[in-house]
Formats: structure tokens, C-alpha cells, sequence
């Protein structure tokens, strides 16, 4: 599954590294469509909203974050995924 999220957050000068979080987060789908293609396939795609509570880290991010987030999944006929 193709997974691309924009996180609503304060910029860090960490930008571009790691910083290990831990933590919790709760969401759920506020839409989805399934598109056949010509070939067979279909294309799920979703969009969600997500809040996460972080424990706080080395890189002071904040301990809640709220996204929204966009899916695509590609299926097979026999609905096995592809992409």
C-alpha cells in the first residue's frame, strides 16, 4: 500500500533525519473509492484523517499530531494486491 501523509507540525531544524518516537495514533477513513481498470484491476483509493500522541523525544517534536492522509492499493481480479 502506497502511504503518503501530511503531518501538520511545527518545522524542525531536524528536518531530513530520524528521531525514534513512540506512540499511539487513532483514524479512520473519511472516503474511499474503488475504480475497475480495463485490464481487470481495480484501484482502491482512501483518504483518512489520523491523531497521534507522541511520547516526547530528543528533537522536542510536538506530542500531538494530527494528518490527513491519502491510500492507493492496486488489485488484482482475484483481489491479491499488486502495488
Amino acid at each position: 500500500m502506497v502511504l503518503a501523509c501530511n503531518a501538520f507540525m511545527n518545522a524542525s531544524p531536524l528536518a531530513g533525519n530520524v528521531v525514534p518516537t513512540v506512540g499511539h495514533g487513532y483514524g479512520g477513513n473519511m472516503s474511499s473509492s474503488a475504480t475497475p481498470l480495463v485490464d481487470g484491476p481495480n484501484l482502491i483509493k482512501q483518504t483518512s484523517h489520523e491523531f497521534w500522541i507522541q511520547n516526547q523525544n530528543e528533537a522536542n517534536f510536538p506530542s500531538e499530531v494530527i494528518a490527513d492522509c491519502e491510500s492507493a492499493m492496486l488489485l488484482s481480479v482475484e483481489v491479491a494486491p499488486i502495488a
